[in-house]
């Protein structure tokens, strides 16, 4: 009678307060398969491509204090698809290439260029539940959605959610998960791309030109949308 039903049900409950360190109970389990395509360069061409599918589960904290389990999720480090591709071409223009030119302004001018650029397309993060939030009356955890990409409103769809303060619980056995699979932040998707020019000058000396570009198509990777608490003006955006 002294105490709270919410103390009585942590894992020691006898103590006011307890801290767990080093603890050696954590765990993380990591699947994958990876493609590699390679060409090595001829005819001026030379590209190397990567894709890995891939799964991170972690089990790292427990969902209540009272769990005799730590909580096994979907880890916030994991990204499911991952692509980098990068090539180098040498536009067959030039002194002894395809497209032969000898010597002088003609090749100063168009001959000895080359481009070459690296793509990188990455799925984003899930998104971590850090507070045990009500869902809207009727909804399910199946029931939340998120659209990374959507910036003029709530990417989380909020609508699964219950709101209302009056109904955010205080003392509580979770069961929202700490991740899902499914609901994810913003990923990557961005291009560098370059044009060089090779110049021959006198007594066997070259020289290049470079010019270089990061994030080409100017993809912007937007934060998680807020998660924290339900009855805040930016829950979700």
């Amino acid at each position: 009678a002294a105490t709270t039903v919410a103390s009585l049900l942590t894992r020691h409950p006898q103590f006011t307060s307890v801290i767990e360190e080093n603890a050696t109970d954590g765990s993380y389990v990591y699947h994958s398969i990876a493609f590699r395509a390679e060409k090595r360069q001829s005819h001026g061409l030379s590209f190397t491509g990567n894709y890995s599918f891939s799964k991170l589960i972690e089990a790292m904290q427990y969902l209540n204090p009272g769990d005799a389990k730590l909580a096994r999720i979907v880890s916030p480090y994991d990204h499911k698809h991952h692509f980098a591709f990068g090539s180098t071409y040498e536009l067959p223009i030039g002194t002894g290439r395809l497209v032969n030119i000898r010597p002088g302004i003609w090749n100063t001018l168009i001959g000895g260029f080359k481009i070459n650029g690296i793509y990188t397309f990455q799925t984003g993060a899930p998104l971590y539940f850090s507070a045990d939030l009500p869902l809207a009356p009727g909804a399910t955890v199946s029931d939340i959605s998120s659209k990374p990409r959507l910036i003029n409103g709530t990417s989380l769809n909020v609508a699964a959610f219950d709101r209302a303060a009056s109904d955010q619980f205080q003392y509580h056995l979770r069961t929202l998960p700490l991740t899902i699979g499914r609901v994810r932040m913003d990923g990557i998707n961005q291009l560098d791309a370059s044009i060089l020019k090779d110049f021959a000058l006198p007594r066997g000396i070259s020289a290049e030109c470079r010019l270089e570009t990061f994030n080409a198509l100017n993809h912007a990777s937007f934060a998680a949308p807020a998660v924290s608490s339900a009855t805040s003006s930016s829950f979700g955006t």
